[in-house]
């Protein structure tokens, strides 16, 4: 909620949100995500413009604070032939 009020003040969104992004709950963990369900409410046609701010904000914010999304890895080993 912090980093949703945080864009809701900031001067150069605050014109675009009419109700600041709230969590409302974790709605799934996957192998490298972890899907949280936000609410908010935008004039229309700036859905995607604030949406993908709030996701840089939490990127920069999760961080921050050393949270980290883990990502299935692989190794290939290749052989000569």
């Amino acid at each position: 909620n912090k980093v949703g009020k945080e864009l809701a003040e900031d001067s150069a969104w605050k014109e675009y949100i009419l109700k600041p992004p709230q969590f409302v709950r974790v709605d799934d963990f996957g192998d490298s995500a972890i899907i949280i369900k936000i609410l908010g409410e935008t004039k229309p046609l700036k859905q995607w413009d604030v949406a993908g701010e709030l996701r840089k904000r939490l990127k920069i914010a999760f961080d921050r604070e050393g949270i980290e999304i883990p990502f299935p890895q692989r190794v290939v080993h290749q052989t000569k032939s």
